[in-house]
């Protein structure tokens, strides 16, 4: 049972993986898991990503992205209790840092020397691209760095070749974890900190297989990991949340069953939802951003796996309010992609109860939704008549009080800071991206579980 984590000091996300690691909820063996340093700007460089080899992700985001998603970063380290305080030099050029990694070759001294140098960036306030801040770094931790490891080219080498393996592995990124071996027999990797459920299952089969090999069962996924306790659900008052998607979105998809399936069930009749069906691309448009198709072809490649493994997540993860098997969800990629979903959008503000269909319709069975025959043709196909259908699709698109109600909705959406779909408005806690968000920081937002000042400002992550 291996585990492979390829980092850079200089990454945030990495820093507090690495300390996650070390609280898996399996418990995994020093031996099982390779820390293996790579340069960030390489993966950048290689893949292409438009934030160049010396950028930040959140150079290439809109302010609104990156308001939330710091919001998202402070979350988490609260919610695993990890220190970090902003270094005011960030980000620092840490070549020599990852060469020093590279050329220390025992895994418990890089072990080691990783969380040291982590901690100096990330706690401390230290500038690891000083070569006597390293070394000081190094003999605080009992581990023998030699000078030479800066001028060596095989320790040069090492490391680009480490870069280059891991964007042949499929990394837009870091951190970036792989599993060589499933229980399945095939490798399997995921980028990010909160992909480690993903991992954590994987071990767990990994084990049980090893110490029940006649079983034909498997234990269940790891859920997210939650705050609130169980006795917060069913919800005891009432609570409200605003959930705004768009039919063109496979993550919208995604997380419409989540929260139908999982999140309302669980909360129970106290939660009220708020459902805002908007167009995401005339937001798109005024930020500058786009679709799944603009971004660089490595983080296509992982959008549509990364979609297809929170799929086998919630096909197999046990619904926490019925004994009953979860409803299965597949994805089939449309054919007409991006979708046009203004008008199967308006059917779904004037008739509500069309909205499974329509996601269905899109997303499960690759039926065209973009136009008034299309929509007619789903609805048809849902039990309603032809005359009915037609009249319901006329309706939708020619009433103004409903061409109204969508703009609206997306003028809703921008007020709140919405930049992408799904997004929930939970309470007074501002607004969480993201259908992996439902069953963890949505649930526990709702139950009032609070670690964070949700209307905080960004900062370059």
């Amino acid at each position: 049972m291996k585990l492979e984590f390829f980092y850079d000091i200089v990454c945030p996300y990495a820093y507090i993986a690495s300390v996650r690691l070390s609280a898996l909820r399996v418990k995994v063996g020093e031996s099982d898991v390779e820390f293996t340093p790579v340069l960030l700007g390489g993966i950048y460089d290689q893949t292409k990503a438009p934030q160049g080899k010396a950028g930040s992700a959140t150079d290439a985001q809109p302010k609104q992205k990156s308001v939330i998603l710091k919001q998202d970063f402070e979350r988490t380290l609260a919610t695993h209790k990890i220190p970090l305080v902003w270094n005011k030099k960030h980000p620092v050029r840490t070549l020599d840092a990852l060469r020093a990694l590279t050329s220390v070759t025992n895994q418990s001294d890089r072990k080691r020397l990783t969380h040291a140098l982590f901690k100096a960036y990330w706690v401390n306030g230290l500038d690891v691209s000083q070569k006597a801040v390293i070394l000081n770094v190094a003999k605080s931790v009992n581990v023998a760095l030699k000078e030479e490891c800066w001028n060596d080219k095989q320790v040069s080498t090492a490391l680009h070749e480490a870069t280059t393996r891991v964007v042949e592995l499929g990394a837009p990124g870091v951190p970036f974890f792989y599993l060589p071996q499933t229980i399945s027999g095939e490798p399997a990797c995921y980028w990010g900190g909160d992909r480690l459920v993903f991992v954590e299952s994987h071990l767990r089969s990994l084990q049980f297989k090893e110490t029940n090999p006649s079983s034909t069962s498997l234990p269940p996924p790891f859920p997210q990991l939650r705050l609130a306790p169980s006795s917060s659900f069913p919800l005891k008052k009432e609570r409200n949340l605003i959930f705004f998607w768009d039919f063109s979105s496979p993550w919208s998809y995604l997380g419409f069953n989540v929260v139908k399936d999982r999140l309302q069930p669980l909360c129970g009749p106290n939660l009220k939802i708020t459902h805002v069906p908007i167009v995401i691309g005339g937001i798109f448009n005024e930020l500058g951003s786009g679709n799944i198709l603009s971004l660089p072809p490595q983080k296509q490649r992982y959008g549509v796996k990364d979609m297809q493994d929170w799929i086998h997540h919630w096909n197999a993860l046990p619904l926490e309010h019925t004994s009953q098997p979860p409803h299965p969800t597949t994805l089939l990629w449309p054919d007409r992609f991006p979708i046009r979903s203004v008008t199967a959008s308006r059917v779904a503000i004037l008739y509500p109860e069309t909205t499974t269909c329509l996601f269905d319709a899109s997303w499960r069975f690759n039926e065209d939704v973009s136009d008034a025959n299309g929509v007619e043709h789903v609805l048809v196909e849902e039990g309603y008549g032809d005359d009915e259908a037609a009249d319901m699709v006329a309706k939708a698109t020619s009433d103004s009080a409903v061409k109204q109600a969508l703009w609206e909705n997306m003028a809703w959406a921008k007020r709140c800071g919405v930049f992408g779909v799904p997004s929930f408005v939970v309470c007074e806690f501002g607004v969480v991206w993201g259908q992996d968000r439902v069953m963890d920081v949505v649930a526990d937002l709702l139950a009032g579980v609070k670690v964070v000042d949700g209307k905080k400002g960004a900062s370059r992550l």
